[in-house]
């Protein structure tokens, strides 16, 4: 955590590196990447053409920097591999009960030994996401010899089925060793880039089409890569990879557990969960998908849970409505300001918090253990803020409180449920604010409620920069190192010569040089550049 005190410029706001950090990138260490439960859930869904989720028992991913596939901590465990193995066993079960003439479907007029190998050949490409090995083909066809004559056919091919879906091949995203490397970095594979393009913008396996574009080796230049990823982008599983981002960069996961609010229907939690995404949705896939929007929409959804909340008629499924007078944007929408609240009153704090630290990507200290952190007893005869003024008049709190509660009080127009209030107990809400010690002047500064405070965010190379870090970390599966600014900065640009376009962004981070190229592994071979 980084001190109060002294909380540093996000990286790349005040200089440019120089350009021999950007000619000689050093990166972490490359992983092989664990699938993830969404992941494999989609994977083997494309692979098998099944709706079957095996994953509900799969253990829980360790979170990291908010996200749940950083390839260093996710690792296996003999429970994941127990349930790797009921999954796979299970969803061999299903294809072979529920019929298995897509996936098992074989040109009419061979014989089984010859399905079986176009079989072997054809699964283990989209399996393995790559061309088989000639030792791993010989050994899926040795299994479907010993296995055919008492199981038969069909029954032999799901066999290897079940023995693939447990295999490393399947189970990693591995970038494999090239014959000839020089230098510290070396390009991704035609198939590896595939795979990366996919797991990011998709999160599943690559489809025929991006493998026939590494089988064509036309993933190689900046440009193929960014004819594949605009495909993949516009495509409708974009749609779902995408709010996998958003519910872990915005905590959203929280609404699971989040403490019942007072007054409340039944049922809000999800609610305002879908609500939230469902803006998020319309601004990234509308027609204006640029953070400006992001941050100064009136939109906002609802449905019959939520309609009588915020004043509307119950429309017998999902709504929405403009209010220009009281949403400006994701950090007023309801669910985001019911889950950072407290049971019975809004919480500065927590929201302050949010916007420090997903909004504008600095840290602060947790609280030291010997301060209560229980928030103040309501009291009918004051306002909100004037009961969380102690924290700043504490000098023990005063020193991180004066970073975050400042924020936090821009939202006192919005109770903990939500809803947009002019008054609390009788007495005029203030939600005046001030944004302090940040590195760009234009956002620093007093404002006098969260429709001027949204406009600064919303116009913020700093905010788009934290954005650009929260996208970047769940593309790679890491955090984001120094050797990694001018991917960053590269794609930070490319989206604001867009006016902010948020799909451009996207686009541009797999045109960097961090996302199609790797460290230099071990078993890389000396020689001239491939």
């Amino acid at each position: 955590m980084l001190a109060c005190e002294n909380l540093p410029s996000i990286e790349g706001t005040e200089t440019p590196p120089p350009p021999e950090v950007c000619a000689a990138t050093v990166q972490a260490q490359a992983e092989a990447r664990l699938l993830t439960r969404s992941e494999y859930r989609r994977s083997v869904q494309d692979l098998l053409h099944t709706e079957l989720d095996p994953t509900s028992s799969f253990p829980p991913e360790p979170s990291v920097a908010g996200f749940e596939n950083d390839a260093s901590s996710h690792q296996v465990n003999p429970l994941l591999v127990e349930k790797h193995a009921e999954a796979a066993a299970l969803l061999t079960a299903e294809l072979l009960d529920s019929g298995t003439d897509v996936v098992f479907s074989c040109e009419e007029g061979l014989t089984e030994s010859s399905c079986a190998e176009a079989f072997i050949e054809n699964f283990g490409l989209r399996a393995y996401r790559r061309p088989l090995l000639t030792s791993e083909r010989e050994s899926l066809r040795s299994l479907y010899d010993r296995a055919s004559p008492t199981l038969g056919h069909e029954a032999a091919l799901g066999t290897i089925v079940e023995v693939a879906l447990q295999s490393p091949q399947f189970l990693y995203r591995v970038e494999a060793p090239i014959s000839e490397a020089t230098g510290n970095m070396v390009p991704l594979g035609p198939y590896e880039m595939a795979s990366r393009l996919s797991y990011f913008l998709w999160g599943t396996t690559p489809d025929d089409a991006l493998l026939e574009a590494a089988a064509g080796d036309a993933l190689k230049t900046p440009e193929q890569v960014e004819v594949a990823a605009r495909r993949l982008v516009t495509d409708e599983r974009a749609v779902e990879r995408a709010r996998e981002f958003h519910q872990q960069w915005l905590g959203l996961s929280r609404f699971s557990s989040m403490i019942a609010r007072d007054d409340a229907p039944d049922g809000a939690t999800d609610a305002w969960r879908e609500s939230t995404l469902r803006f998020i949705d319309t601004v990234l896939w509308g027609d204006t998908p640029t953070i400006e929007n992001l941050f100064t929409s009136s939109l906002f959804y609802y449905d019959d849970t939520l309609a009588n909340l915020y004043g509307q008629e119950s429309p017998g499924g999902w709504a929405s409505t403009e209010n220009i007078d009281e949403r400006h944007g994701l950090l007023t929408q309801p669910g985001l300001m019911a889950l950072f609240a407290h049971s019975g009153q809004s919480s500065p704090v927590q929201r302050g918090v949010f916007v420090r630290e997903n909004i504008l990507c600095e840290e602060v200290e947790s609280p030291p253990p010997n301060i209560d952190t229980n928030p103040p007893d309501p009291d009918p005869g004051l306002t909100t803020r004037e009961l969380f003024a102690v924290h700043t008049e504490n000098p023990a709190c005063a020193n991180c409180h004066r970073l975050i509660d400042p924020l936090g009080f821009g939202f006192e127009n919005y109770d903990h449920l939500g809803r947009f209030r002019a008054d609390e107990n009788g007495l005029v809400v203030d939600p005046s604010g001030e944004i302090v010690e940040v590195t760009e002047e234009d956002i620093e500064g007093p404002f006098s409620g969260p429709e001027e405070m949204a406009d600064r965010i919303a116009t913020s190379e700093t905010v788009l920069r934290c954005l650009t870090h929260k996208w970047f970390t769940f593309a790679m599966g890491r955090a984001h190192n120094e050797g990694d600014r001018c991917s960053i900065d590269d794609s930070v640009a490319a989206s604001l010569h867009q006016n902010g376009n948020l799909q451009e962004l996207l686009v541009a981070l797999t045109r960097s040089s961090a996302f199609r190229f790797r460290p230099r592994h071990e078993s890389d071979v000396e020689g001239a550049t491939p």
